[in-house]
């Protein structure tokens, strides 16, 4: 959101000239798969190079990318008798707690064929774990980690997951399928697959990321996207709720936090994952520290307050809600100025249009939404967001929140969450000082606080940069970054919000920018850590709260 308009700006005053490198190997595995699925090891087996932009050219022959609503896409909210089979072999004493883990979790939430020969991978307590122990026809074994698994012929035991979360943990994030199994999270198999990073496990994730983003599938079933339904619905309006089409735009609006939530990070799972496009190479390293699902319910908040300012109807307020949370759902392929048939504005709008339509949206709401998420793309030509000074409130109302974090008393410390973001991503400059630092040193990135400590660690390194040693420090990179928000985040020679938004605070704002020069100017100094002005930073937001409220 913020990151978006700030790269852009920030690239333009201060970075050079944008280049690419192209990771080779790690971009083969990346390319596009042009097919429906049947399951997620087919789709991983049949990954094969294609044209970057065939995705776009299959949607327009469908129809769906010039408003038309495609008649092949289907929601259903499918059985899965293949694991109600298998995890009922464990008997009603384990069953009912256990969650099914791995790639069939991915498979069920996607309405496909599950438990097709593997080993079905099943979490279960700690006291179901004792009780199967001692029962016949299990052998005992470890993951990966080190963890103990209980093994028979179709089915891996374990409490927890080898790389992932606790039991407890996971059971709470699960979704439930019509006949009562409980299942893994997307964001939750998706964190692991990223943290694991066996070559099998990215091709999952791999799988799993195009799934998510090809606009002819449709969106995930609703019991998929119970937690994100729930959340959508306690930030709209009763007015709006009361709509007989409110179920449809709760479930667009969920799947699009989904997306983000799954891709980027989950609040509920708390690791930022690692971004990967067109653009963001898989051997880049991008952590999605700021470009993550945390702060979306909060951005639907405040959103509501504006749409609420300017008397938008109800119906309207449910559009403007899904269209925020798929503002975001595509990142990592460039700009518009890069990359002008499919940057990640217009993908994110084009697979919200597309999946307005399968739910049965109108034409004309389907093309607002999408309209509203091309505003937030930044013109090159006015050097400001699109939709600006778009004739549509609605359209200015998205670009409008897609900055508000500058009004809000977070902004500095959000500045801290882009950060490890940007310095390592190829949008924001081609030097990725962080990133290569991070893989010159087989270092991840997982949340903001690691990318203080690893900023901390490697201040003075300087990584090569086409093969001669950076003119700049990490350090360096890092301080310029915090010092370079003052003059983004500054009321009088920075941002300008859409003249119908209303929820500008240039007081706020102003306070901001010193305090954003102030930190930038510790950390070139060597007068503080990066750990250190994260935690003044946080302070900072917290007198910004006490004083101004929110």
């Amino acid at each position: 959101m913020i990151g978006r308009y700030l790269a852009e700006w920030f690239h333009k005053h201060v970075a050079g000239k944008l280049t690419r490198q192209v990771d080779e190997a790690s971009e083969a595995v990346e390319k596009p798969v042009r097919q429906t699925v049947q399951s997620l090891g087919e789709f991983a087996k049949n990954t094969a190079p294609d044209q970057d932009l065939e995705w776009r050219r299959q949607l327009e022959q469908t129809g769906v990318g010039a408003g038309e609503q495609p008649g092949y896409l289907q929601i259903t909210d499918r059985s899965t008798p293949g694991l109600e089979a298998a995890v009922g072999r464990l008997g009603d004493r384990v069953a009912g707690d256990s969650v099914v883990l791995g790639r069939d979790a991915a498979d069920a939430a996607f309405g496909s064929r599950t438990h097709q020969g593997a080993k079905l991978e099943v979490s279960v307590t700690e006291d179901a774990y004792r009780y199967l122990r001692e029962q016949p026809g299990w052998s005992h074994t470890q993951a990966a980690d080190g963890t103990p698994r209980l093994v028979d012929g179709t089915l891996s035991i374990g409490m927890g997951w080898d790389a992932g979360p606790p039991h407890p943990d996971l059971f709470g994030r699960s979704w439930t399928t019509p006949e009562g199994i409980h299942v893994a999270s997307l964001p939750d198999v998706y964190a692991v697959l990223q943290e694991r990073g066996s070559p099998q496990d990215l091709l999952d994730a791999a799988a799993i990321r195009r799934r998510l983003l090809d606009p002819t599938q449709p969106p995930l079933p609703a019991p998929v996207l119970a937690r994100e339904m729930d959340a959508i619905r306690s930030i709209l309006p009763a007015e709006a709720l009361d709509r007989p089409d409110a179920d449809i735009a709760v479930r667009l609006g969920a799947n699009g936090m989904h997306i983000a939530s799954t891709l980027y990070g989950d609040p509920a799972v708390g690791r930022a994952n690692q971004i990967i496009g067109d653009l963001e190479l898989p051997g880049y390293r991008v952590p999605a520290t700021y470009h993550n699902g945390f702060g979306l319910v909060e951005d639907g908040r405040l959103l509501q307050e504006h749409l609420g300012n300017i008397g938008a109807r109800p119906h309207e307020r449910l559009d403007a809600s899904a269209a925020d949370t798929y503002s975001d759902s595509v990142y990592g392929n460039g700009r518009c100025s890069n990359n002008p048939e499919g940057y990640d504005e217009l993908r994110s709008a084009d697979l919200a249009r597309a999946h307005a339509l399968s739910l049965g949206y109108e034409t004309d709401r389907a093309d607002r939404i999408h309209d509203m998420i091309t505003g937030t793309a930044f013109d090159e030509h006015t050097k400001a967001q699109a939709g600006k000074h778009h004739p549509d409130p609605l359209v200015q109302s998205i670009a409008g929140v897609d900055l508000q974090t500058l009004a809000q008393p977070s902004c500095v410390a959000d500045v801290f969450d882009l950060a490890p973001e940007d310095l390592a991503s190829q949008r924001h400059s081609p030097d990725r000082i962080l990133g290569r630092t991070l893989v010159d040193h087989d270092l991840r990135i997982r949340s903001t606080e690691e990318g203080m400590t690893v900023i901390d660690e490697y201040a003075e390194y300087r990584p090569a940069v086409d093969g001669v040693a950076s003119d700049r420090t990490v350090m360096d990179a890092f301080a310029n970054r915090i010092a370079g928000n003052a003059g983004f985040s500054d009321p009088s020679t920075g941002h300008q919000y859409p003249p119908t938004w209303t929820l500008d605070n240039p007081e706020l704002r102003a306070e901001h920018a010193e305090k954003a020069r102030e930190l930038g100017q510790k950390l070139a100094d060597r007068d503080i850590t990066a750990t250190q002005a994260h935690q003044e930073a946080q302070r900072h937001t917290a007198a910004m709260q006490e004083k101004y409220g929110r």
